[in-house]
């Protein structure tokens, strides 16, 4: 026994004391060769997983590239030996950010000692030059050299996106089999797999919420894809699955059929496994005896998994979360349909939990099979076995109600009136609770109560209270409240002192405190605002946001990432702006920079410039020494970048001044408005030099002042104040 081992003996009372204490030594001892065991357990994956719903103007946005990664990411943390640490998602990043992630991860690996794996992932639009992310583009030679550069044994690079066939496309050979050597001590290379051909379209499916090559290919390493029933899902496996299922489900879309294609250059010992299916998750089987089409959703309505099992005799194993399900199973010309329980030790499906489920029958676009699929996730009717319809519900609580009458199966409610608050799976109608209304499933039509209002699945309809709004699925309608929560999606509107969205809001989100961790698709309007991505407008007294595709208008605008649009305030923040307009412009990328010019108004000047990407803001001092208009002037100004070439552009602002006479004492100043308009040229990344034109208006406050430049003179000494005088001028000098 080992020393550590004969401790924790002890520990537990005595060597030979107890059973449970020789059990735990073993297991300390046997802990280390099981890890090694486990093929996932010996290299340290890194994984950068990229979604993009922005294309570009010209390109239509994309609803589930985050709904793409998020699967990925459960499925390579749960299965995959990737850790929690060692995985990253962006949304909507523009390139130089990808870039940026890239070389960051080349950095860490090469910190890192050991066997090691790189797992590149993205979700979005390309073209057949490379990817198009948030209005920039990243070339696919590039990114390839991007991937390959981090200092690991293999490289995985996975596209699901249009034409990204060409990304797989290598130049100055043939594609070739990956060869794998029985000698060689390691697997090592590189495995680049597309869902495209160079000149197809990548589909999505509002069905899946997501694309049909991700959602095959999640589909796959959860175990549909384990051909041999090792219980491992290999590289070979997954893709040759992902490709199956990808052409048998878009033959027959508008989009056209996808090829996945791939460019696998692998060495070594043994084939690449992507999953163990032994760690993790519980596994939900197949048995030998059931075969069709099976779709399974979580008790939220989310898809989970969805599989063809063509042979009775074959056995198949899911890898899945504990926790409820609904599984439908389709045959040629049966449906059936049960719940099941999924407990962490796992189960075996049973035909005794499926009960028949009517049909329709529809010949227009297909046989029956496809028109069952279309109405799968139809509403349950007093027909399907599968729940008990009670039309209407009454009662003080759960317990004390008339759903009580039902013990096993779950409930759907068309009308309840709850005196405290009620309890069913499904509500097709309107249900009123004086303290609380509660859905565990989901709710078509309306929940109104005094304190809260919960749908534990889907919501089509309004969810209204005094209190708190909770919606676990998405949401097709409105939430009105104190408080309102969306745990996924919601198209339509949200409305309350404090709002919350965890995925995408498409429509309004309006509140004292409004705060979505995905991205905004309309309007936000509130005190303080956050949206990790806004594609519209953002609109409040503090607005917050990732990247915004819009404008964001508020006395503080904040944006961590890229602001595609305007930005609007007295203050604005951004990594990188489009344009920027207040009193204070900060844009990370572009820094700050110094102007010293010469101009008729003032023979010494500096400004701070603030730039954007296409505009930029000007804090300004300058002073006169001698002469006639001798004094100092401070301003602020805003103005407008056009790059005309490489180094050559043009400029155009205006700043108001105030303008102090003379040096000895402070008096009323007067206001100086110049308008510049100018011609640089970029000698270096720091150093610029500028000439042009100047247009200066001046008002003067006090009785005997004089202009500070001659000019035309539109006022006399008959007018009352102010005095007002113009003149053009010019500027020329320098940026550093």
């Amino acid at each position: 026994m080992s020393r550590r081992a004969a401790e924790t003996v002890r520990a537990c009372g005595g060597e030979g004391r107890s059973w449970a204490a020789w059990l735990l030594a073993l297991t300390l001892l046997l802990l280390p060769k099981l890890g090694r065991a486990d093929g996932l357990s010996g290299p340290r994956r890194f994984a950068l997983l990229v979604a993009s719903t922005d294309g570009g103007r010209e390109r239509a946005r994309l609803r589930y590239p985050s709904k793409d990664t998020e699967a990925l990411r459960r499925v390579l943390t749960e299965l995959g030996g990737v850790t929690d640490g060692d995985i990253e998602s962006l949304v909507d990043p523009d390139g130089p950010q990808v870039e940026k992630r890239l070389l960051a991860l080349k950095q860490r690996a090469a910190q890192t000692t050991g066997s090691k794996q790189f797992f590149f992932y993205y979700s979005g639009h390309s073209d057949e030059r490379g990817l198009l992310l948030f209005g920039s583009h990243l070339d696919y030679s590039r990114l390839r050299t991007l991937i390959t550069d981090i200092p690991v044994d293999v490289h995985i690079g996975i596209l699901d996106s249009c034409a990204a066939g060409a990304f797989a496309q290598r130049k100055g050979g043939a594609q070739v089999d990956p060869f794998l050597l029985p000698g060689a001590p390691a697997v090592s290379g590189h495995a680049f797999l597309t869902s495209t051909s160079e000149r197809e379209a990548a589909q999505e499916s509002g069905r899946l919420r997501g694309s049909f090559f991700t959602h095959a290919l999640v589909t796959g390493l959860r175990g549909a894809a384990d051909s041999d029933g090792d219980q491992r899902v290999t590289l070979q496996e997954g893709y040759r699955f992902a490709f199956d299922e990808t052409l048998a489900r878009t033959e027959a879309t508008l989009g056209g059929p996808q090829h996945a294609t791939y460019d696998i250059q692998l060495v070594g010992r043994g084939d690449l496994v992507l999953t163990d299916l032994r760690s993790g998750s519980a596994r939900l089987y197949i048995p030998e005896g059931i075969a069709g089409r099976l779709i399974v959703r979580d008790s939220k309505g989310a898809l989970a998994a969805e599989v063809s099992k063509p042979s009775l005799s074959a056995r198949l194993g899911l890898s899945l979360q504990p926790g409820s399900y609904r599984v439908t199973l389709f045959e040629p010309a049966r449906v059936r349909r049960g719940l099941v329980t999924l407990p962490p030790e796992g189960i075996e499906l049973a035909l005794s939990a499926l009960r028949d489920v009517p049909i329709e029958i529809a010949t227009a676009r297909g046989g029956i099979l496809e028109a069952a699929e279309q109405t799968e996730a139809a509403s349950p009717t007093e027909e399907d076995p599968t729940y008990r319809v009670i039309p209407g519900n009454a009662g003080l609580v759960p317990p004390w109600s008339v759903n009580a009458i039902e013990k096993s199966r779950p409930i759907v409610n068309y009308f309840s009136l709850n005196l405290g608050w009620g309890r069913a799976a499904r509500l097709y109608g309107a249900e009123l609770g004086v303290l609380g209304a509660y859905i565990t499933e989901e709710v078509s039509g309306l929940q109104a109560a005094t304190l809260f209002a919960v749908s534990g699945g889907r919501l089509r309809g309004a969810q209204t209270t005094f209190g708190v709004n909770l919606a676990r699925g998405d949401v097709f309608g409105a939430q009105l409240g104190l408080v309102s929560v969306s745990l996924s999606d919601l198209t339509g509107l949200q409305g309350a002192f404090v709002t919350y969205s965890s995925g995408d809001l498409r429509g309004l989100q309006i509140g004292g405190f409004t705060f979505a961790r995905g991205g905004v698709y309309g309007l936000q309007a509130a005190t303080v605002g956050y949206a990790a991505r806004i594609y519209g407008l953002q609109l409040g007294g503090i607005s917050i946001a990732g990247q915004v595709a819009g404008v964001q208008v508020g006395g503080i605008n904040v944006a961590s990432g890229r602001v595609r649009g305007v930005q609007l305030g007295i203050i604005n923040i951004a990594d990188d702006a489009d344009v920027a307009i207040g009193m204070f412009s900060i844009s990370k990328k572009y820094g700050a920079f110094v102007d010293l010019w010469m101009s008729d108004s003032a023979a010494l000047n500096v400004s701070l410039r603030l730039p954007a990407r296409y505009s930029y803001s000007l804090i300004s001092f300058g002073v006169h020494p001698a002469g006639a208009g001798a004094g100092w002037q401070y301003g602020l100004g805003f103005g407008f970048h056009a790059p005309l070439s490489e180094r050559l552009y043009g400029e155009i602002d205006d700043t108001v001044y105030g303008v102090q006479p003379g040096f000895a004492t402070l008096q009323m100043p007067s206001l100086l408005n110049v308008t510049r308009l100018t011609l640089g040229v970029r000698i270096a990344r720091r150093f610029a030099v500028f000439l042009g034109l100047t247009f200066n208006m001046q008002w003067g406050f006090q009785e005997l002042e004089d202009p500070i430049r001659p000019g035309f003179d539109l006022g006399s000494n008959s007018m009352p104040h102010p005095r007002w005088r113009m003149w053009p001028g010019f500027a020329v000098g320098m940026t550093i």
